[in-house]
């Protein structure tokens, strides 16, 4: 690729449409579209365009003018037999406004797949070429318009096959990701650049950071980059829906609130303890929410003795740790005396707490547990269509917090270990100063891949490749 060329390409899918899209961008876009292009000469009054960047005159007595603030230009194309002259409107973007930061333009057509085609063939006999996959967001990144997570997030919306990953996507295109990635890569920088300035001035008297305050400082990036690490984790870990996991003692009604919210008797409910020994899965539409519900083995996170089977107990540890939303079930009609109570405070931090059997006499309250639950009866239906709403919008507000493009989400973890990897070199280098600072500086430059502000001609073609052509 060459960013001095002028390249060109079909920017919609093909297919037969009402519109489609021509897409050129380069040093010579515009002398390029003015050979084929002709504007209507009585189109000079002015128009607005506020999406463009505001009020431009059209024309300039029939032919494009180079200055100007973006606008539209109504006019003709000039094609080759058989379609002569065609009727379009040129989107132009004359300076550095437009998404590569060079002179481009977008010519809108009728849908034809051999109009556009001619009209493409018509600009690279002008001097344009075809552009590559993904050229113009490469264009677009090269000149800081974008940076590489919002460059994959580009292709996310493209392949979005949902309203949550076109979210996503767009979230991460406006810069969720790379925000708090650059905040602890500039944490990195300013450590760093201190203790330079402590080995290139080490006989001046400067101030001088404490191994102890170096160390926490490191540490506390280190416990930033493990979080988003986790929650990346979690993105690769499901496929398509988010993971809602039923926790719990055995005999907590678990299997029955499973049955309840899926719909079928999936799970084998039974008075004696301990009847589920293995994991179930259902995926359920908790109004318009499309989840992922799963029932573990009667065990808590923290515990290991509530289960015989050290299969059983490893795979509902498996299912907890990797669910986006956990919902803890406790036995409404069960007594949990002082102790117990304590215990339960202990464990159902960040969860969803639910009492089930709340057609029997309660036990205990929310006043005695300190936080509030949701009373669920499977008999009489009490309280599950609460339990779906509070569902719903937990796992929303998580996946809004924690969701990746796939793509990036990949590429993201390997950078992130790396990162996390120099960071313990650089606490297990002590005080040995010049150690720090080269295991610093590469945790900076490891982090800096992810956005690009450290970048490889290798990890652009891979990211790159996965481009249309007219992207």
């Amino acid at each position: 690729m060459s960013d001095v060329d002028t390249i060109v390409a079909i920017a919609t899918p093909p297919g037969a449409a009402a519109r489609g899209i021509v897409r050129i961008s380069g040093p010579r876009a515009i002398d390029l579209l003015q050979s084929v292009f002709t504007p209507h000469v009585d189109d000079r009054q002015a128009t607005e365009c506020p999406a463009m960047g505001g009020v431009s005159a059209i024309s300039d007595g029939g032919r494009l003018r180079t200055g100007g603030s973006p606008r539209v230009v109504s006019g003709v194309l000039r094609l080759a037999d058989p379609f002569h002259l065609v009727e379009c409107r040129l989107y132009l973007w004359p300076g550095r406004r437009g998404y590569t930061r060079e002179p481009s333009g977008e010519l809108h057509l009728p849908g034809s797949s051999p109009v556009l085609a001619a009209a493409v063939a018509a600009l690279c006999r002008a001097g344009a070429r075809i552009a590559e996959p993904g050229e113009f967001t490469l264009r677009a990144f090269l000149a800081g318009r974008i940076d590489l997570t919002q460059a994959e997030a580009v292709v996310g919306v493209i392949d979005a096959r949902s309203r949550r990953e076109l979210r996503t996507a767009l979230r991460q295109l406006a810069g969720g990701l790379a925000a708090p990635l650059n905040e602890l890569r500039d944490s990195l920088l300013d450590l760093l650049a201190g203790l330079e300035a402590e080995l290139d001035f080490a006989d001046e008297e400067i101030d001088r950071m404490s191994s102890a305050e170096r160390r926490e400082r490191i540490g506390a990036v280190a416990n930033a980059l493990e979080r988003l690490s986790k929650r990346i984790g979690r993105r690769l870990a499901r496929n398509e829906h988010p993971r809602v996991a039923l926790t719990g003692a055995p005999n907590a009604g678990k299997s029955s609130l499973f049955n309840a919210l899926a719909g079928d008797d999936a799970a084998i409910v039974a008075d004696r303890s301990g009847t589920t020994r293995d994991y179930l899965s259902r995926t359920i539409d908790l109004d318009g929410l499309v989840v992922e519900l799963i029932d573990t083995a009667g065990i808590d996170a923290h515990r290991v003795e509530d289960v015989e089977s050290a299969d059983a107990r490893e795979a509902a540890r498996e299912q907890v740790e990797s669910a986006d939303v956990q919902v803890h079930c406790v036995d409404g009609a069960a007594i949990l005396g002082s102790c117990g109570v304590a215990r339960l405070r202990e464990r159902v931090e960040g969860r969803l707490i639910v009492r089930t059997k709340a057609d029997l006499a309660q036990a205990w309250s929310d006043q005695e547990l300190g936080q509030p639950t949701i009373a669920v009866s499977v008999v009489t239906g009490t309280g599950l269509d609460r339990l779906r709403a509070a569902a719903r919008a937990l796992t929303c507000a998580e996946a809004d917090s924690e969701d990746v493009v796939m793509s990036t989400s990949h590429r993201c973890v390997e950078s992130i270990d790396e990162a996390l990897d120099a960071l313990r070199a650089a606490v297990s280098a002590g005080d040995a100063a010049e150690w720090v600072a080269a295991e610093l500086r590469g945790a900076a430059d490891a982090i800096g891949r992810v956005a690009g502000s450290v970048h490889t001609d290798d990890i652009l073609d891979r990211i790159f490749s996965r481009f249309c052509i007219g992207k």
